[in-house]
């Protein structure tokens, strides 16, 4: 008898403390929810992009925006930080403009990176 409640406290106290896991908060994704490109494009001819990035909260900022060209691959990086400590988890989305101003014609690949990671190619063609 002693034994058969020994094994029942043991098996209701091992599925109490396992049923009771606690799961980490999700995170929501830091991502690029839209980019907005002219239809055209010549040489020398300055054009805006605008890039829409969903951050996880408000309290992310976009503290960094950087171009790297490299012949005809146009490199984009955005680099977000998280500003505070306590922050309400709602993502929110910012549009940035950026600028594309091609030197010659033919196609082009322009890369959108955040805190490093290539999240969207767009290739585009310049006319004369």
């Amino acid at each position: 008898m002693k034994i058969s409640f020994l094994l029942s406290v043991f098996f209701f106290s091992f599925f109490t403390t396992s049923c009771d896991k606690e799961e980490p908060d999700p995170v929501a994704a830091i991502d690029i929810s839209n980019i907005t490109l002219a239809e055209s494009f010549s040489i020398g001819q300055m054009a805006e992009v605008n890039v829409t990035i969903t951050k996880p909260t408000p309290c992310h900022i976009i503290e960094e925006k950087a171009l790297t060209i490299s012949g005809r691959i146009y490199s984009y990086n955005f680099r977000l930080i998280d500003k505070a400590e306590i922050c309400i988890q709602v993502t929110q989305e910012e549009t940035v403009t950026v600028d594309f101003e091609p030197a010659e014609a033919g196609e082009h690949t322009l890369n959108f990176f955040i805190n490093g990671d290539l999240l969207e190619t767009r290739t585009v063609t310049v006319t004369e």
